[in-house]
């Protein structure tokens, strides 16, 4: 997107403090005072994920279920930001991963609905992200 894009889809932003945020992290990226936060955030929910599957293949038990629907865009999120390495602590949350990426449903309502500008602001995410973000979680 050009500057003048990006301030058009900020300010049509209902919530103005969230419009504030995605300003400070599209301008600073990693070095944004907001991305520490956000880390811990996710290293919370990726913990209780891993912590939730080791008694059974699903979030809550043996089926798939509504938290799965509730945790994948935000897992999802961050494999596409190039941060999968943030479970590699996380073996249960892996493998449950892998079988809710194996789910055909994933594949039809995820995976075959985005499209290539959907897909485009991932693919080339450069430098990788990965040195950055574990600086800031060892910090």
């Amino acid at each position: 997107m050009t500057p003048q894009e990006r301030e058009a889809q900020f300010s049509r932003s209902p919530i103005k403090k969230r419009a504030e945020y995605k300003r400070d992290v599209v301008e600073h990226g990693l070095e944004s005072h907001l991305v520490r936060d956000a880390l811990e955030y996710h290293e919370k929910l990726l913990h209780w994920i891993d912590e939730a599957v080791r008694t059974g293949p699903y979030l809550a038990g043996e089926s798939f279920s509504l938290a799965e629907c509730a945790t994948i865009p935000y897992v999802l999120r961050l494999e596409l930001l190039k941060m999968s390495r943030l479970w590699e602590r996380y073996p249960a949350l892996a493998k449950w991963w892998e079988r809710v990426r194996a789910r055909p449903s994933f594949a039809e309502a995820i995976a075959g609905r985005m499209t290539e500008k959907d897909w485009a602001p991932f693919r080339g995410i450069e430098p990788d992200p990965w040195p950055k973000v574990r600086e800031l979680l060892a910090a």
